[in-house]
């Protein structure tokens, strides 16, 4: 048996009409014009993301830092004004309960005496509580801070200020805010 192998030309002359055929040639006409068009939509949004690209490495360390500082303000502004005043108060009341519980486990013979500002003796009380340390004499100077003590342990004198402090940390917190406003204090 044998096989004949016959090849099939498909340039047909009908096939060659039809190419010619006006409605192919619209067609194909618009087929090419709507390629065109999605290159040059794809090129332009390629063109914006370049742009954009080059828009963004602008955007600067310090530009985002400031933006980012920004919306830390309302929290840097609650720390500053509410948070840190509050636990002032607690924590020179709490100092001076441990300084004055030291003293009352030594037996000092001589009555401890702690002097702070009037509006401090009802923190410093409750914070004593019940605790040995009570016998403790308290003395009120309108001229010493709302954040400041002077302790008075058999015959010396300690002074307790978290003023200085709260004036530190305050300023740390604005200059993060606003790097314009740094301060450096070398002694």
């Amino acid at each position: 048996m044998s096989l004949t192998l016959t090849l099939e030309s498909f340039d047909d002359e009908s096939v060659a009409a039809q190419k010619s055929h006006p409605e192919f040639t619209r067609g194909f006409d618009e087929g090419i014009a709507a390629g065109r068009q999605e290159a040059e939509l794809a090129q332009a949004n390629l063109s914006a993301a370049l742009v954009s690209a080059i828009t963004d490495s602008g955007f600067t360390f310090a530009e985002a830092r400031q933006s980012v500082l920004a919306d830390l303000e309302p929290l840097l502004t609650a720390i500053t004004t509410h948070i840190l005043p509050a636990t002032q108060t607690i924590g020179l009341a709490t100092t001076i309960c441990e300084i004055l519980q030291s003293a009352a486990k030594a037996e000092l013979p001589t009555q401890p005496t702690i002097t702070v500002h009037p509006e401090n003796v009802d923190a410093i009380l409750a914070a004593l509580g019940d605790a040995p340390a009570r016998g403790a004499k308290i003395l009120t100077d309108p001229t010493l801070t709302t954040h400041a003590a002077w302790l008075n342990v058999n015959g010396h004198s300690s002074a307790i200020d978290f003023e200085n402090t709260f004036v530190a940390v305050r300023t740390a917190l604005r200059a993060y805010s606003d790097p314009h406003e740094r301060t450096i204090n070398h002694g």
